[in-house]
């Protein structure tokens, strides 16, 4: 599986990539802590899971779920954090 990751702490984004690369069938396409920037990778390569941070700037992980969604592009999303209520 190929995964995206986006989220604004560093450490969390390593610890994730540990995670899913402890796998040899998984590999993480990109890491960003910016939702533009993973839109962009997102409508580029072939991912199959995002995990998104829920609590992004300039907009949250909901939003950017509902961007890539738009663009017709539907990897499988994991939103991740605090505060998803």
């Amino acid at each position: 599986m190929n995964f995206y990751i986006v989220d604004r702490d560093q450490q969390e984004q390593q610890v994730l990539r540990k995670v899913i690369e402890r796998d040899y069938d998984n590999s993480v396409l990109g890491i960003t802590d910016n939702p533009d920037e993973a839109y962009q990778d997102v409508l580029r390569l072939s991912v199959d899971i995002m995990l998104i941070n829920y609590q992004l700037k300039p907009y949250d992980g909901h939003q950017l779920m509902r961007k890539i969604q738009q663009s017709h592009h539907h990897p499988h999303f994991i939103l991740i954090g605090q505060n998803l209520s």
